[in-house]
């Protein structure tokens, strides 16, 4: 049975938050997951991603249609996305491309001023522990 718009059939006034993964590949499956979310009439309340799933929530979040998604996603390469390089921090990633292209795309956007609360997750590399962004710069 299909309804025509699952948001009207809410009879428990239920949110959705959409928690979306890493995986280069998923970032694809994602689009398509929020494109079929979008066709049902499900509304996502809150989003939040890691990785190539936080590239991804942030453009959903501020409003990125599912076609300029699937734009972006048709363009990238990993070579676009990183770089390997000796930076005197230590590191040997570097994804100044990625912050490229989000600042390119959503301009100087701050975490909290999204259309949809976004939580971006990451891992702090020195103690494995998780860490969770809800403020400060997408990019």
């Amino acid at each position: 049975m299909r309804f025509q718009n699952l948001n009207s059939f809410n009879p428990f006034n239920t949110r959705i938050g959409l928690a979306l993964g890493g995986g280069a590949a998923k970032g694809v499956a994602h689009i398509g997951a929020l494109k079929a979310l979008q066709e049902e009439g499900i509304d996502v309340d809150c989003i939040s991603g890691t990785s190539i799933g936080a590239f991804v929530a942030s453009y959903y979040a501020f409003g990125k249609s599912i076609d300029e998604m699937r734009e972006v996603a048709l363009n990238l390469t990993f070579k676009s996305m990183a770089s390997f390089s000796w930076k005197a921090s230590g590191g040997l990633f570097s994804t100044d491309a990625v912050r490229e292209m989000l600042i390119r795309d959503l301009g100087d956007a701050q975490i909290e001023d999204a259309q949809i609360p976004l939580s971006i997750a990451a891992t702090d590399i020195c103690t494995g522990e998780q860490v969770v962004f809800n403020s400060g710069s997408v990019a």
